[in-house]
């Protein structure tokens, strides 16, 4: 069966044929991370709902906003330029970058993938060969055969090179990521290199963590762990303008029945990261198992067609 699929990767599919194997492969990634199959007529967790739009909704704005470099024309459009980190550099391969006229310290990433990230905070001694191995290797990937997330398929490949955002402290900026409903924040999960919580609207943490996962930590998720083991950093307090945060998010949320919003704040200066429809692809659990429905119970889905499409519900403002 593995090579079967493989094959089926390779070569031509019917648009049928292909829907039929995103299911297939879905629920099976579903079924190996709970022991179940997801609900798909009447999804109720939140780990179904995103399965379920990853199926069945094709809105073109989901493929705009994964794709890491057009996402900055919808942030631009909707709150400004000036909420979006600098990019000093966006390139076809990795042997047209100039390292000599970057700056000590920037993010290379690729705009078509998720966790194909990385950090360098010292230009003269990262390893040059070994990030060009690493980038040859994801520039030649599709992430949609890797996790069947659809938004993903056609996105027209690039190398971006962003500025490099940390804390007062020289510490990698602390991730914001507001999970918005309807263009109301319900949820926010808080990103540093110690931890890693789940606080709700009145910044009252919640006892719910993400089930640790067996993969590979991104290099992304390795950087920050690193940083923290070579110069631990100081506990952490909400930011003065955390009301802010939640305002800026919600506004990027707006006419979403669901959106995951992630920002920064480095001194206070609100950047926004991306914008993530289907977070973890809708296979990484919620321990306890409960947030999955807590999480899942606020996404106000809407069934639009007897296929199991669905849709933006009629009040909201259409995008």
């Amino acid at each position: 069966m593995a090579l079967k699929i493989s094959l089926y990767r390779l070569i031509g599919l019917s648009a049928r044929a292909e829907r039929h194997l995103d299911v297939f492969l879905s629920r099976r990634a579903y079924r190996k991370a709970f022991g179940n199959d997801p609900n798909l007529e009447h999804p109720a967790l939140f780990s179904e709902k995103v399965i379920a739009r990853k199926l069945f909704d094709r809105r073109p704005v989901f493929s705009r906003i994964a794709d890491k470099l057009l996402v900055r024309e919808f942030v631009a459009e909707r709150i400004g330029r000036q909420f979006l980190p600098e990019v000093y550099l966006v390139c076809n391969r990795f042997e047209q970058i100039d390292f000599d006229r970057l700056p000590d310290k920037f993010v290379i990433k690729t705009n078509h993938g998720s966790g194909w990230t990385l950090i360098v905070d010292n230009r003269e001694t990262f390893d040059r060969a070994a990030a060009q191995k690493m980038f040859h290797r994801w520039m030649r990937a599709n992430y949609y055969f890797h996790s069947r997330e659809f938004f993903y398929k056609s996105i027209n490949r690039k190398i971006m090179i962003e500025e490099f955002l940390q804390e007062a402290s020289g510490a990698p900026a602390i991730d914001y990521r507001f999970y918005v409903y309807d263009g109301a924040p319900k949820f926010v999960q808080i990103r540093t290199g110690a931890m890693n919580n789940f606080y709700d609207r009145d910044c009252q943490k919640l006892p719910v963590k993400y089930r640790a996962s067996s993969k590979e930590p991104t290099p992304t998720e390795a950087f920050r762990k690193n940083y923290h083991k070579r110069n631990p950093t100081a506990e952490f307090t909400f930011p003065p303008n955390m009301d802010r945060l939640f305002d800026i998010a919600g506004n990027l949320g707006r006419g979403f029945d669901f959106i995951r919003v992630d920002l920064y704040n480095p001194s206070g200066k609100i950047l926004t990261g991306e914008l993530t429809s289907l977070p973890a692809g809708g296979v990484r659990p919620f321990d306890p198992p409960i947030y999955d429905r807590i999480f899942g119970e606020t996404w106000n889905m809407t069934l639009c067609d007897s296929q199991s499409s669905y849709c933006p519900l009629p009040e909201r403002q259409p995008i």
